[in-house]
């Protein structure tokens, strides 16, 4: 398993909250609107030529050109309204909706920005640029709602309704837009821990080139819900005895032919680890209790595909001296099968789709040269055993 640490990237997403939780402090301690909406700027090309400089993250980039455009643009409203708009809460209704309907066009050119960092981007950045897009949604959702709270408010402070307007302002202009903001941050920061858990302990799966190269890596619960779209290294250890071979049914939710019969002896290649590592894995795993280590050969390498798998198979026979040596248990609990049973089966359909690709091949390098083998020891018997 691949140990990863992608907190410095997945807190990334919250900083789109920052300025405008840095404007609503600096306007409700008393700093005037055109002020704070400067400060806001200027932190903001701060912030980014830092990042240039030092860190040089596109994706910091973008989050931080989306306030100095949203800052810039309010502050134009404000040039333009300042002498016929008194009440500088608009000027906070405006800029909350500056930055719905940015997250919106944001939103709406994300195929553009994803296909973008997809090509010049690393893993850690990806998954936080889809971070990015839940949060501004979030942020999206939370503002509209404060909105919609404000022209309620605003209706029944019409009808004489609301008495307390001190309280009521300060509850709504400054209370509830830093409380949201603060709890969108700590929810991202919950959910990220929780994903950065998850992401530590998953399994990775190495991505092969069709030349079977390794050109990249994959969790493997993402890439089974992509289907076929990328190519895994798969170990599979057919059990010789003779000229038989040990099969079983498969599971239900397999990948390929689910219930029919194949070897049990498959296993993915996890990134980092050699095919080598992978099948001696598997025989410490199920046939670890030998006493005597079986013999194993090399016999096949193809590319298997179908809807729901793409795989670069590495087919390895291992033989053992005795069907008894095969301790049954809840990963083998099948039995071996003789050529003709398994030239009948063919017939019936029951056999994996890997198995009837290989199979000619294990029958002609494994078994009837087992067969062979066996028939010319007795051959040179010369008296009673």
């Amino acid at each position: 398993m691949l140990r990863l640490n992608l907190k410095g990237y997945n807190y990334m997403p919250t900083l789109i909250l920052l300025p405008f939780l840095e404007y609503i402090i600096l306007h409700k301690i008393g700093v005037q609107v055109q002020f704070s909406l400067f400060a806001v700027l200027f932190t903001s090309l701060i912030a980014e030529a830092v990042n240039q400089y030092a860190f040089k993250n596109r994706f910091v980039s973008v989050i931080l050109s989306l306030a100095i455009v949203d800052s810039l643009i309010v502050l134009l409203f404000w040039l333009f309204l300042h002498n016929y708009i008194i009440n500088e809460n608009i000027y906070q209704v405006l800029y909350e909706l500056v930055i719905i309907v940015s997250t919106l066009v944001l939103r709406m050119a994300s195929p553009v920005i994803r296909t973008y960092y997809r090509r010049k981007t690393e893993l850690f950045q990806k998954h936080s640029l889809s971070t990015f897009f839940s949060t501004g949604f979030l942020v999206k959702f939370t503002l509209s709602i404060h909105i919609a709270l404000i022209l309620i408010y605003k209706y029944l402070l019409s009808d004489g309704i609301i008495t307390n307007v001190f309280f009521w302002d300060f509850f709504l202009f400054t209370s509830l837009p830093i409380i949201a903001t603060i709890g969108i941050a700590i929810y991202e920061v919950v959910k990220i821990n929780l994903l950065n858990k998850n992401l530590n302990t998953e399994t990775w799966l190495p991505i092969l080139s069709e030349k079977g190269d390794v050109i990249g890596r994959i969790a493997q619960s993402i890439s089974l819900e992509n289907g076929n779209k990328y190519m895994h290294p798969v170990v599979r250890l057919a059990l010789i005895c003779g000229e038989k071979v040990f099969l079983q049914q498969r599971k239900a939710n397999d990948a390929v032919s689910p219930h029919k019969y194949d070897y049990p002896l498959e296993k993915y290649v996890y990134y980092g680890h050699t095919v080598e590592e992978a099948s001696e894995t598997i025989l410490h795993r199920v046939l670890g209790k030998l006493a005597k280590k079986p013999k194993k050969k090399f016999i096949l390498k193809y590319v298997f595909e179908n809807e729901q798998t793409k795989r670069m198979v590495f087919l390895y026979s291992v033989q053992v001296e005795s069907e008894n040596q095969i301790v049954r248990s809840r990963e083998l609990y099948g039995k071996f099968w003789t050529i003709s049973q398994i030239e009948e089966a063919f017939a019936d359909e029951i056999l994996s789709e890997n198995f009837e690709l290989e199979f000619e091949y294990l029958k002609n390098m494994v078994l009837l040269e087992s067969q062979n083998t066996d028939e010319m020891l007795f051959a040179g018997t010369t008296g009673p055993i």
